[in-house]
């Protein structure tokens, strides 16, 4: 004898898309296979939807954060929407004469600059 139909919840769905649940988790607590809610045309409506307007509701919220002056979500969003990117400054000190390095302590300064790393000129130049 098979066992009865489960039956979706599709109200739960929506409330869990809402908050972005992936449809594995959603199965999971609808006591469903993800097979079943990806193959059931209502749910993938229910699912889709649902999603969007978490989506909408969450920038909704960052947005009045940014508004009442939360300088991380300004600084997120500005990163997000306009492009902007921390800048990272860097400076080379070099204590001798620039003149005085050969070609091959030079390479290597420049080496070693690229890679993050220091480099030492050879010994007795």
């Amino acid at each position: 004898m098979a066992r009865p139909r489960k039956e979706i919840d599709y109200t739960q769905a929506r409330r869990l898309a809402e908050i972005q649940c992936t449809i594995d988790e959603i199965a999971h607590v609808l006591g469903v296979s993800d097979t079943k809610l990806k193959r059931d045309a209502e749910f993938r409506e229910v699912y889709d939807a649902a999603r969007e307007k978490g989506r909408t509701s969450l920038r909704r919220m960052q947005w009045n954060r940014a508004k009442k002056g939360s300088t991380a979500m300004l600084i997120w969003l500005g990163k997000q929407y306009l492009g902007q990117t921390d800048r990272v400054e860097s400076a080379v000190t070099i204590s001798r004469d620039v003149h005085s390095l050969s070609d091959d302590e030079l390479a290597a300064i420049i080496a070693g600059g690229r890679s993050g790393g220091t480099a030492t000129p050879a010994q007795g130049a």
